[in-house]
């Protein structure tokens, strides 16, 4: 069996390329580089991530199956854009596949790595008086003990990378308004927590079967998520983006260490690891000793956590539009509700924040007045995207004496003859 990697180096090397010539050359040609990184090579990878070894397909096989990988995922493609699912979705769809071809040749590398490791044990062993036929025959007939060796961890590297990317494309202000932060929030959220869980739990591979941890890798995720907003509720740094994400990344890694310190105990026949290179015959085996009645009940069980999958990931990616509508409130100095100046003496300088946030789904500029008793005060054009939020401090000087009203207009550019929202305060000058 041949474990050369030079057809990774290669799909890598073309992803790198096609990305510098997106980046430095865009519009000449760029239908080249993208039909290569967007299909071609991540149907070969995801083809060569399934099957890693040489033996494992034949050439006519393997590229017949890489071409029809890579037009499914050309489909898929096309019919995402025509929903509008990906946005942007040249540049989106772009570094999905690229993420996507180093997640795969990641898991390819080390499988392969893998198998070498067991051949050269293997004739090591040939070498010392073993029975060079018996030792392969085992290896044919039982993959588990190759799986099973200390190399056998590649599904936790592999949680660990994508938590990983998660809080890099989720911290990095370049990167956080790419459609790739969805697709690794909704692994941080859906699965990650659960099936690194269910890993510290059960090492063994003969704890659970596959369709089972799976199953419990999705129900267990969505009991752990709420759980910690739960807790981080009475903490200081209450519900929000970031707390959240270290939290899940912080239980998942623990999750992670401990699950690999549980496999590290057990013999190496023993240990569970993910068949990434014979998920076919994995499946098979399951399937093989199973009733029917089993078999029908494995079948609607993948098919409701598919279901459940892409319902989930189409509410997230595109969500029901609500009410549009924008926001207008003042508040007092102190950011709140309270405490406005509406006693003042004449001289004195009254402070208020002036408050607006955009729920129209769609980028809008504003203008922003201000009048006392008719007369303008400030003027101020603003730009706001969708769900942006803007607080503008506002000082004031009382001058006159007398009861005041000092209004606040907002107005949705290009109408300016008719205020789209309007706040009044009275103000007593003494």
């Amino acid at each position: 069996m041949k474990t050369s990697s030079k057809d990774i180096t290669a799909a890598m090397s073309v992803t790198l390329l096609s990305a510098l010539w997106i980046c430095f050359l865009p519009g000449r040609y760029s239908t080249i580089p993208y039909v290569l990184a967007m299909f071609l090579i991540p149907g070969y990878m995801l083809v060569t991530a399934v099957y890693p070894l040489k033996d494992d397909l034949s050439p006519v096989k393997r590229t017949i199956s890489s071409f029809a990988v890579a037009a499914l995922i050309a489909g898929i493609f096309f019919m995402a854009s025509g929903q509008k699912i990906m946005g942007a979705y040249p540049k989106n769809a772009f570094l999905i596949m690229v993420v996507l071809t180093i997640i795969l040749a990641l898991v390819t590398a080390l499988e392969r790595y893998r198998h070498s490791r067991s051949l050269t044990k293997d004739k090591s062993h040939v070498l010392k008086g073993a029975h060079p036929k018996k030792s392969f025959e085992d290896q044919e007939k039982n993959p588990s003990k190759t799986r099973g060796g200390k190399k056998a961890f590649t599904d936790l590297a592999l949680m660990t990378v994508i938590t990983v990317l998660c809080a890099v494309f989720v911290l990095t202000p370049k990167l956080n308004h790419t459609f790739i932060r969805t697709i690794l929030g909704l692994l941080l959220i859906l699965f990650v927590p659960g099936y690194s869980l269910i890993a510290a739990l059960f090492p063994r591979k003969d704890d659970l079967d596959g369709i089972e941890r799976a199953a419990l890798s999705f129900g267990l995720s969505v009991a752990v998520t709420p759980l910690i907003g739960l807790a981080l509720n009475y903490t200081p740094w209450g519900i929000r983006l970031t707390p959240i994400l270290i939290s899940l990344s912080a239980f998942t890694i623990i999750m992670v260490f401990l699950a690999f310190l549980r496999r590290m105990r057990l013999p190496s026949d023993e240990r569970f690891s993910v068949p990434f290179g014979s998920f076919t015959r994995e499946i098979k085996k399951d399937f093989k000793g199973e009733s029917r009645t089993n078999k029908i009940l494995s079948v609607v069980l993948i098919a409701t956590i598919v279901l459940a999958i892409a319902t989930t990931a189409y509410i997230v990616i595109k969500p029901k539009q609500g009410e549009k509508f924008t926001e207008f409130y003042i508040l007092g100095p102190n950011g709140k509700a309270a405490d406005y100046p509406t006693n003042i003496t004449a001289g004195k300088t009254g402070s208020v924040i002036i408050g607006v946030v955009n729920h129209e789904y769609k980028p809008v500029n504003y203008e922003v007045v201000v009048k006392l008793n008719g007369t303008v005060l400030k003027t101020q054009n603003i730009t706001l995207n969708n769900t942006q939020t803007l607080e503008v401090p506002y000082n004031f000087t009382a001058s006159g004496t007398g009861k005041k009203e000092m209004e606040f207009l907002l107005y949705k550019l290009p109408d300016q003859s008719n205020a789209y929202r309007s706040l009044h305060l009275w103000i007593n000058i003494s």
